[in-house]
């Protein structure tokens, strides 16, 4: 049996808080479901288990959605007014108004179990990462308009956004980053993964039949390797990849959201499906790779870091 995972101490107040009181919601694996209001509390303490928890605080004021590990969770107050709550993590807290909080849950479940392929050791996420936080739980600065998605870049800040800023495509195909995410010394990848390298995406490639000339080449290379990578063929237009006999036989199951460009247009889903490396081409490129509808090879070059694309995360 699993050690219990969340001790909280609750106070009931004389007072409560004047306006809508956000709630703070405890769900275990079990099914079973304990809500609070947050004045009936004054902190919670966590046990420490090999098992993650985590806590999702469900803002009102935009969709970012702060997610917090409770291994790193050191502790959880309220102000003494209850008007704020304070997550303390490594020293540092970070502050969130209860006015600007529509809730609170703490979930018992894994989120470090994804959906995983193993390719010549390698093990990848069959998703494109859909992430709104660092690793330590601070936000990615999200970026609609044109306008935001160049003032990151000017900043050189790490952003995402959804293709067109579509909720409905983000669910299917992840989200989009530019570079300066991916390099972030707070950790794009969750807890156990990192970003693969370029030269982690050349193994990944020569696992599927490319020599390592090939390999070490840019531009289209290789036979049948974006065929094999592919998933969802009704999602990807006809052409050479989709009617490649290898279609999607590796497990990747690579998806075509295409991408944003330095302007903050965006272009190219149901064509391209694109991917950062961690590696740096030079001090303004980072190497991508491509897979393209009307074509069966992996095409290797490098792109401007303000460019939005997908992230694939491999396992430590």
């Amino acid at each position: 049996m699993r050690p219990l995972f969340i001790l909280f101490v609750i106070i009931f107040r004389i007072s409560s808080i004047n306006a809508q009181e956000p709630l703070i919601k405890f769900n275990l694996q079990n099914g079973e479901a304990r809500t609070y209001n947050i004045s009936e509390i004054e902190e919670i303490n966590f046990i420490k288990s090999e098992t993650p928890f985590f806590l999702i605080i469900h803002r009102n004021d935009h969709n970012i959605k702060p997610v917090f590990s409770t291994k790193e969770i050191e502790s959880i107050t309220f102000s003494d007014n209850q008007t704020h709550i304070l997550i303390l993590i490594d020293r540092k807290s970070f502050e969130y108004a209860l006015s600007k909080i529509d809730s609170i849950t703490i979930n018992e479940t894994d989120m470090g179990n994804y959906e995983t392929v193993e390719l010549c050791n390698q093990i990848w996420m069959r998703k494109n990462l859909d992430v709104t936080t660092y690793r330590n739980g601070e936000p990615i600065r999200h970026c609609e308009t044109a306008a935001e998605w160049q003032g990151a870049y000017s900043k050189e800040e790490g952003a995402w956004c959804y293709y067109n800023n579509s909720d409905s495509l983000g669910e299917i195909y992840g989200k989009l980053y530019n570079w300066y995410a991916v390099n972030d010394p707070r950790g794009l990848a969750p807890e156990g993964w990192h970003i693969p390298t370029d030269e982690e995406w050349k193994t990944l490639e020569m696992c599927l039949g490319m020599s390592q000339t090939e390999a070490d080449g840019s531009g289209w290379r290789g036979t049948d390797q974006s065929s094999q990578l592919a998933g969802r063929a009704d999602l990807w237009q006809d052409g050479n990849l989709e009617t490649n006999a290898n279609f999607g036989t590796s497990g990747f199951s690579a998806l075509p959201g295409g991408g944003r460009g330095s302007n903050g247009a965006f272009d190219d889903i149901g064509c391209n499906a694109y991917w950062w490396s961690s590696s740096e081409y030079d001090a303004t490129l980072a190497w991508i790779r491509i897979l393209y509808f009307l074509n069966s090879k992996v095409y290797r070059s490098s792109r401007d870091k303000d460019y939005g694309f997908s992230v694939r995360c491999v396992k430590d």
